[in-house]
């Protein structure tokens, strides 16, 4: 999917196993969605890596895209929402929703935040077992 984009698909692997509970597919189909997102939309770069804490794992998909505003990050997981500036770019406005309703269907939560210096971090947060 990345070479399609003339992208890099960068995977950093946890250091230690990590257990956690959710829905057979969900982790997976979240991060297809994330990913092709952040090509269709201009990343160039996309990091994919798994972060153990205290509650649970976290797994943090960073672009280096365009990203969204404060404002944007809070209306992206509405049903048929599209940024202003991706009318013309292919696609329904229910890639982010889908990815909340998989990742919450495990008990767990979606953060979208700003990364640094320009793009999007969506964080997949799900309770270890």
């Amino acid at each position: 999917m990345a070479a399609q984009h003339g992208a890099t698909l960068r995977r950093v692997p946890a250091l230690r196993p990590l257990q956690v509970r959710t829905v057979t597919t969900a982790v997976g189909q979240a991060l297809d969605v994330l990913i092709d997102n952040a090509l269709k939309y201009g990343a160039t770069s996309v990091s994919v890596w798994v972060r153990p804490l205290d509650d649970g794992v976290a797994v943090h998909v960073v672009d280096n895209g365009p990203g969204l505003s404060d404002e944007q990050r809070q209306k992206a997981t509405e049903r048929f929402w599209r940024a202003p500036t991706s009318q013309n770019t292919v696609g329904s406005g229910l890639g982010l929703p889908i990815v909340a309703v998989l990742v919450e269907s495990s008990g767990g939560r979606l953060d979208l935040r700003a990364a640094d210096p320009h793009g999007l971090e969506a964080v997949l947060w799900f309770p270890m077992v």
